[in-house]
């Protein structure tokens, strides 16, 4: 079977307002499809925070532990549950989490879209098709004692915990780097100097009638483009265009900027010298 006949192929799915048609491939449901209907309202997706459904599965499982503890979930379905939520907790699936991440209703629609797709992966674990809720239920079994009132906030403390925990590891490499850099950037920004002065002795042997002006921001040079006969907007075109270069036009900075361009400089010399060829040969023609 191709691909677009496997994406067009649905099942059926109700709730008590109808049944919709959910695509076949797709472990979501019904409950999901009506929240992608509802709440078109912003361009992110729960699908790209991976940390949030992670703390989405983790309340889910924990949930399920419980809910086995106390008799209310069979041994099968504690274990399909289970597996399907530590699934998640891997990266897997993430795909299937579409919804907006603004909605109505208190995060109800994040809640069941997580519930659908791990009752549709334990449905699978279990041998039984997707949208066979009377095996697993979304409801019933994987959002047994739960209201998204609990669900939802609980998830998302612990995907701010795990994110703070990234965020500590980004602080301890920017500590590491402040209290032993130092040899480091001594390195870089020599390294850096001896680019500019590559840079203003490519200019003064090929392009004189262009001023280097004095290097700004460590790695970011202005360039008098008035001998071209173009404007900084217009220069900016012609080198992506005709060299594969990206500069910065002046004139974003002002009618003061219009005959200036700047290039960043902070790259191998390498890469510099043949950027700068490139320059030359859109130049001299």
């Amino acid at each position: 079977m191709s691909m677009e006949k496997e994406q067009k192929k649905t099942r059926t799915e109700c709730d008590l307002l109808g049944c919709v048609e959910v695509p076949e491939n797709v472990l979501y449901g019904v409950q999901t499809m009506r929240g992608l209907e509802n709440f078109p309202i912003s361009k992110f997706r729960l699908c790209e925070y991976p940390l949030f459904i992670r703390g989405l599965a983790i309340v889910k499982l924990g949930a399920a532990v419980a809910n086995h503890d106390m008799g209310l979930l069979s041994d099968e379905l504690f274990n399909a549950i289970s597996q399907a939520c530590r699934e998640i907790m891997e990266g897997k699936f993430h795909e299937f989490f579409p919804v907006d991440m603004i909605q109505g209703g208190a995060g109800t629609t994040t809640n069941m879209n997580a519930n659908e797709v791990i009752a549709n992966r334990a449905l699978e674990i279990m041998g039984h098709a997707r949208g066979e809720y009377q095996y697993c239920s979304p409801n019933d079994h994987v959002n047994c004692s739960q209201s998204t009132n609990d669900a939802y906030p609980s998830a998302i403390h612990l995907g701010l915990y795990a994110t703070h925990l990234e965020l500590r590891r980004h602080l301890e490499a920017l500590i590491a780097a402040y209290d032993e850099g130092a040899e480091w950037l001594d390195a870089l920004n020599e390294y850096l100097h001896g680019n500019y002065r590559f840079l203003r002795e490519y200019f003064d042997r090929n392009l004189p009638q262009y001023p280097v002006l004095p290097l700004e921001g460590t790695y970011l040079v202005w360039v008098g483009c008035r001998a071209s006969g173009l404007t900084s907007d217009e220069l900016e075109t012609k080198l992506l265009e005709e060299a594969k270069l990206r500069i910065n036009p002046g004139s974003i900075y002002g009618e003061a900027g219009r005959d200036f361009i700047r290039l960043n400089i902070a790259c191998p010399r390498k890469l510099l010298a043949e950027g700068l060829d490139r320059l030359r040969k859109v130049l001299k023609r």
